[in-house]
């Protein structure tokens, strides 16, 4: 798989929920500050981009790994688990993500473009 389709093409489902998240949250700040400002709708988008892209980056943090140790932690109490150690499980997971498509992308991507609308906006 090329890393240019690995990276952005993924289901349009997440793409459009991702929209559809991001525009919920602009429309809540703009039922908030008021529809009349122009500053209002700068701040909405931005708000909304960065979000999306703060959501992204939680994502990426763990679809690297970064939150494996509290999972692990959490499957240590079932006495019939699978893997026999922390390392034996990340090892696992990071076999299982290699052949997987990159998931924190839509929201990085819809993010961005929320935040150069917003950057429209105060232009």
């Amino acid at each position: 798989m090329s890393l240019f389709r690995k990276l952005f093409i993924h289901s349009p489902l997440k793409y459009i929920i991702s929209f559809i998240v991001g525009g919920a949250i602009a429309v809540g700040v703009l039922f908030i500050e008021g529809f009349d400002i122009k500053m209002s709708y700068q701040d909405a988008f931005f708000i909304a981009g960065a979000v999306l892209v703060v959501t992204g980056g939680l994502s990426f943090v763990t679809y690297f790994g970064g939150f494996d140790i509290f999972v692990y932690g959490f499957m240590s109490f079932n006495p019939n688990r699978r893997y026999k150690d922390l390392y034996e499980y990340s090892e696992a997971k990071k076999e299982k993500r290699r052949s997987k498509s990159i998931p924190f992308m839509p929201y990085i991507v819809i993010g961005v473009i929320y935040i150069i609308v917003s950057l429209f906006f105060m232009i």
